[in-house]
């Protein structure tokens, strides 16, 4: 990935377009990789010289190797000035930064403390001790910094970004209407059979989920970050202009997404929008699936999103997850509940062969019998949910877990244990030279068909799964699915989906997840070209449209594409190793990783060179000035968030019949800046590389 150098002030900006939708914004960049900081955008020496003019170019040169990444110049450029005046302001602030960079926490700390102890309206100390604070999880001394530093320098970005980064002022809870518990219990939907019904004014009517799957994250932000209102807004909208019925929610958004739902499905009577919506965890790993802790975060987790559905949630803020003030009631659209992720397969063996007797259980909503332990487990999760609402609010909705394939309940004869995966290679001869990778993807399973709603949840309890066509092996090799065909043809996916519909048969079965990306690189190849990547948009949108008609064909209760908008900040090994450092992904929309590129809508810079085409985008690119002018040739460079732009001009003499162009990205302090070798007719003299 080759990103854009930025100095002060720089920003890169993208765009929403579904696949296209417009959605200006900004967003700042960094450097080459990825790799310069948030830090190296900071204002540069704006602090008043108290040193001798003798430190001032030490302390210059080490803030132009900060912000080219040369960490070691910065030290020592900084520790030069220093050594000339101890009391050097900006190479205080530097020394600070460098420090914070390199993860040596009080040493930054103390460099700031004493350029605040010599001056206490310093911006870039506050704003140093702001990003510390933030680290810490300190909301209240976050914003105590950065509202400093923005009564000091009103135009300030970085106080702009991180005070825009902190939930709604928690405060006094607003006043709510008194709420009366009803007499009768409430139930606007239930599963019947193998799918879903929803009460209308007409009486209970069947409903095909079509649903989209949302997230948050926005280009250079964390999934926690969420949108703002107006953002929501214009999702909603959009969602349902495409026809869908059903949006999912991972997890808790802020307020606003459930005041826009709201109001989007008051205006839209005769369409609205369901939600389903998830209560988040991850897999237990330090203890089991009966661990307290755990299990008492994830019943916290629970009742914090009954509460907010009916708008009766107040859930103070905390760094990485939304919070305020919930008052808006979406429990008449709400369809129903799919809580958890998708759990590790390493933490489901380890429970089931730690508690091999706790195979049932009944509760007053759910069964299980001949189970396992972790099933019996997630069962008494939803049984919570069921009870909590059922006692607050006297309603109730269909509840399942989330899974996927890896461990689904179906027997697989084509996929190995990685201990038998490695037993095969070595009997082989091979010498595969590192130990089994620990992941099993048919070892274990969880089996929503044991477990059974009791007479007291008449909403119902639903089996739902995440399947994409190209992952785990066995859907690409087992011959199960060789011969299987929708009425679109020969299909794979088709296969597999029926078949687990077959195993739940009586059972609603939603597929939560499924879809394709369009990035240029692959990282998982399907037999009938369902690759994990390499699809044009046009492609990706027919394979997510074929899925669709084969998810109902089926005979399941509906589907939920992924995603509604591209996600920087998402990971793929195919990539991971060369995004440095991993935690700055999200600011660069890489055009190699798969995981980025499922949404929708588009979300994807905004070019540097403006123009349609190349007689347009030529003249645009005067108002470059070239990095290079000699020989006949100008050479003018530009980037975005997911390019690095060139473009070469033949400004005296013939075209060219060859053209050699060289880059350089391991850094100015590591790799070569001169062209090797070639002289005369072919390449330049001496040509450096800037």
């Amino acid at each position: 990935m080759i990103a854009a150098r930025a100095g002060k002030g720089a920003v890169a900006r993208f765009t929403a377009r579904a696949r296209r939708l417009a959605c200006p914004a900004e967003l700042r960049t960094a450097g080459a990789f990825g790799a310069v900081a948030l830090l190296s955008l900071l204002p540069i020496l704006n602090s008043p010289v108290t040193c001798p003019q003798a430190a001032n170019p030490a302390a210059a040169r080490g803030w132009e190797q900060y912000r080219s990444e040369d960490l070691p110049g910065a030290e020592a450029a900084f520790l030069e000035a220093v050594a000339k005046c101890p009391r050097h302001v900006g190479a205080r602030v530097g020394l600070g930064y460098v420090a914070l960079r390199r993860d040596r926490v009080a040493e930054a700390r103390a460099q700031w403390q004493s350029v605040l102890d010599d001056d206490p309206d310093n911006v870039d100390a506050l704003t140093g001790f702001g990003i510390l604070e933030w680290r810490a999880g300190d909301l209240q001394a976050v914003r105590d910094r950065f509202v400093r530093v923005r009564d000091l320098d009103p135009d300030n970005a970085d106080a702009a970004r991180y005070l825009a980064r902190l939930p709604v002022e928690f405060g006094v809870p607003p006043a709510r209407p008194r709420f009366v518990r009803p007499d009768t219990m409430v139930m606007r939907a239930r599963t019947h059979g193998e799918h879903f019904d929803v009460r209308t004014a007409d009486g209970w009517m069947p409903l095909f989920v079509k649903g989209v799957n949302i997230g948050a994250a926005l280009p250079g932000r964390f999934p926690s970050q969420f949108p703002t209102r107006d953002v929501y807004d214009e999702w909603l909208s959009d969602i349902g202009a495409l026809g869908a019925n059903v949006v999912r929610a991972y997890t808790i958004h802020p307020p606003d997404f459930y005041t826009a739902l709201r109001e989007y499905n008051l205006a839209h009577p005769d369409a609205p929008l369901w939600l389903i919506h998830g209560a988040w965890t991850e897999s237990p790993h330090d203890g089991g699936f009966d661990d307290a802790s755990w299990q008492g975060e994830f019943v916290a987790t629970i009742h914090d999103v009954v509460d907010l559905l009916h708008g009766r949630a107040d859930i103070p803020p905390r760094p990485g997850h939304a919070g305020g003030h919930y008052v808006a009631d979406v429990s008449p659209w709400t369809l129903a509940y799919l809580v958890g992720s998708e759990w590790e397969p390493g933490a489901v063996e380890d429970f089931n062969a730690a508690r091999p007797g706790l195979t049932a259980w009944r509760g007053r909503y759910l069964e299980v019998l001949d189970a396992q332990a972790t099933e019996v487990v997630l069962a008494q999760m939803l049984d919570s949910m069921v009870s909590y609402e059922m006692r607050e609010y006297h309603e109730q909705r269909p509840v399942a877990w989330s899974n996927w394939p890896v461990l689904d309940p179906l027997v697989h004869v084509t996929e190995a244990s990685s201990d038998e995966e490695a037993a095969i290679r070595r009997g082989l001869g091979e010498d595969i030279g590192y130990p089994p990778r620990g992941f099993n993807a048919d070892a274990a399973g969880i089996d929503a068909a044991r477990v059974q709603a009791t007479d007291a949840l008449p909403a119902g309890y639903y089996a739902s799964y995440h399947v994409y066509p190209y992952d785990p092996d066995f859907l690409l090799l087992d011959p199960a699915y060789d011969s299987t065909a929708s009425s679109l043809g020969p299909s794979r996916y088709y296969g597999y989906v029926e078949a687990l519909r077959r195993h739940h048969a009586g059972q609603a079965l939603l597929i939560a997840e499924y879809g394709v990306p369009s990035s240029i690189g692959i990282s998982h190849l399907q037999p009938q070209g369902w690759h994990h990547g390499g699809h044009t948009e046009a492609a990706m949108a027919r394979l997510n449209a074929r899925m669709t008609v084969e998810i109902a064909e089926a005979g399941t209760a509906g589907g939920i594409v992924f995603a509604w908008i591209d996600e920087w900040f998402k990971h793929n090994w195919l990539v991971r190793s060369f995004e440095l450092p991993n935690e700055r992904a999200r600011l660069w929309w890489n055009r190699m990783n798969p995981e980025q590129h499922y949404g929708l809508i588009a979300i994807e810079p905004v070019a540097p060179v403006a123009g349609e085409g190349l007689a347009e985008r030529a003249v645009a690119w005067r108002e470059h000035d070239p990095l290079y002018r000699g020989q006949g040739l100008a050479v003018r460079g530009a980037a975005d968030a997911a390019y690095l732009w060139v473009q070469i001009e033949v400004e005296d003499g013939p075209p060219l019949d060859d053209l050699m162009i060289g880059f350089d990205v391991v850094g100015r302090g590591a790799g070569d800046r001169r062209w090797p070798g070639a002289v005369g007719d072919t390449l330049p003299v001496g040509l450096e590389f800037v």
